[in-house]
């Protein structure tokens, strides 16, 4: 690997595409054909361990997130941290704290500006221990938005999209 393993996934990534580049986008799009792909992986000399694959689910997790038919949401089990979460006491977990959150802001309508607050803490010369009224609501706040999420969904390619 060039670089050590910070860019193995990419590796991978071209690597897979090279082997299905005769049927990206017309057969192949998010690898749905089983057969045809599990065809090409034998060509190449590629096995999918079993026990490793999920066919015919519903929903599955996948880096944080579920994914579904319906849409992208935050995993249960994230939103239980947000939920729990003490309110930081130093600037080490406030950091932790919103880079967690942060990960998850296209979930959060107005993210940027109900976190500002809690960003101004950590700003040098800030007093971390001792949160403003504001930095207090909008910690509040950010929590409350996380255990009201919405699931995000693909857009419907039928209806005008509104910018």
């Amino acid at each position: 690997m060039p670089f050590g393993l910070c860019n193995a996934p990419a590796v991978f990534q071209n690597f897979v595409n090279f082997i299905f580049q005769d049927l990206l986008y017309i057969s192949v799009i998010v690898y749905q054909d089983v057969h045809t792909v599990l065809q090409h992986l034998r060509e190449h000399r590629l096995y999918a361990k079993l026990e490793k694959c999920s066919v015919h689910q519903q929903s599955l997790p996948f880096l944080g997130y579920i994914v579904s038919s319906t849409g992208l949401q935050m995993d249960p089990g994230k939103v239980t941290a947000i939920r729990d979460w003490p309110a930081p006491q130093g600037l080490r977990t406030l950091q932790r704290f919103l880079g967690f959150a942060n990960y998850y802001r296209q979930f959060i309508q107005d993210y940027s500006l109900i976190t500002a607050p809690l960003t101004a803490l950590t700003r040098k010369g800030a007093d971390v221990k001792n949160w403003t009224p504001e930095a207090v609501a909008a910690f509040t706040t950010l929590k409350k938005a996380f255990l009201s999420a919405p699931v995000l969904r693909s857009p419907d390619h039928t209806q005008p999209f509104v910018v």
